[in-house]
């Protein structure tokens, strides 16, 4: 590989009170927009999702483009999103954009993807190359340097230490300098790579435009629709904690890979032609499913809740990030940076059911039912 491009040496640096800066903004992050959250450890299971504390960010509050693609944590405590218009670090008060204008080996403001790898590496796929941050520098990788194409859609580095990273014209894998290719030649399903993800078995799962492959030892296996999968664009690649495997699809819902088989399970009919762009599992064990244009769902013990726009929410959302405290962050498209955290009160209202929002009387029974008066909208009676 060419390491001698002049993109690769990086003229800038963040501000030589490094240390002041991580220190700073994680003690904010951490002190001062969680402080009133009522659990630092989970959302809540048994609350409906518009029952969370819901905040959000978009243009006003400093993010430059209000279509957020990715989003990840860093070990540093810095929360990272991709947008249309740059690189984002927040730090719970503060967003820092990182774009052409201040970084000079970026040449597109579109981020696709961000991944933590070792050693601190933070992996930045854009619209027009590979980038690296690493000890405040960065340093940028196109098709000059061995890439077999500048959109990249998926960075992965495993746990031998291998950066792969899916592109619109194959697979690379970058290994002490030096780009590998795999395309359809090589057995891959499609040369569209939209996911990657290692499981704990070290296999790699590898989510094309025409098929799920699983890649080990150099050689593929294949899923597609003739095997079980409900559609055979892969969007979205999750591992969960029993080893199963959720695969978001592109117009097919969501399929259970078990044991090496498209598994059925209860809900898969709630998700029916949804679009899944983004899958977590949080540490209760909700899996949180981010759709185009039929908004969020959560699903536990195999029922669904939903939020969309109607609730006030999202329609689509293309990211999803759980936090060292339990929170779950939110990329959506065309509304900004969202958060969803457990608050000190649950709120009661209209979208729990509630005949109207003007309550007058509260009363509670010998039988701890709740009785309800709201203005002009009737008697509503809430029962354990």
């Amino acid at each position: 590989m060419n390491t001698g491009k002049k993109s690769i040496v990086s003229t800038f640096h963040f501000k030589p009170s490094f240390v002041y800066l991580y220190m700073k903004p994680v003690f904010v992050f951490l002190l001062g927009f969680f402080l009133l959250s009522h659990s630092l450890f989970s959302l809540d299971p048994h609350k409906k999702i518009s029952q969370y504390v819901h905040r959000s960010w978009g243009l006003e509050q400093g993010l430059p483009q209000v279509s957020v693609n990715t989003i990840s944590q860093t070990r540093e405590g810095y929360l990272w999103t991709g947008t249309m218009e740059g690189l984002v670090r927040f730090d719970g008060v503060r967003f820092e954009i990182f774009d052409k204008r201040n970084v000079e080996q970026m040449t597109h403001n579109r981020i696709l993807t961000i991944h933590e790898g070792k050693e601190e590496n933070l992996w930045i796929g854009t619209y027009a190359g590979l980038m690296r941050l690493k000890d405040g520098r960065f340093s940028a990788y196109t098709t000059e340097d061995g890439l077999v194409d500048d959109i990249i859609w998926s960075v992965f580095e495993d746990s031998r230490g291998k950066v792969w990273i899916g592109t619109e014209n194959g697979l690379n894998c970058l290994k002490d300098d030096r780009f590998i290719l795999y395309t359809m030649e090589q057995g891959l399903s499609n040369n569209i790579v939209k996911v990657i993800h290692e499981d704990r078995e070290g296999r790699l799962w590898i989510g094309t435009d025409d098929g799920l492959n699983m890649m080990t030892a150099g050689k593929f296996t294949v899923y597609k629709t003739g095997d079980g999968l409900s559609h055979n664009t892969i969007s979205a690649v999750y591992e969960s904690r029993q080893g199963s495997l959720w695969v978001g699809t592109e117009g097919g819902g969501l399929n259970l890979l078990k044991n090496g088989k498209i598994t059925p399970f209860p809900a898969q009919k709630k998700f029916t032609g949804d679009r899944v762009r983004t899958l977590v599992e949080d540490r209760d064990g909700n899996l949180w499913i981010g759709t185009h244009g039929r908004g969020l769902k959560r699903m536990n013990d195999g029922e669904v809740a939903a939020v969309t726009i109607k609730e006030g929410f999202a329609n689509s959302i293309r990211s999803l990030c759980e936090d060292r405290e339990g929170n779950l962050w939110i990329g959506s498209y065309g509304t900004g940076l969202l958060c969803l955290k457990d608050g000190n009160v649950t709120t009661f209202s209209t979208k729990e059911g509630l005949a109207g929002d003007s309550i007058f009387s509260v009363y509670e029974d010998r039988r701890e039912r709740l009785w309800i008066g709201t203005g002009g909208s009737g008697l509503n009676c809430m029962a354990n």
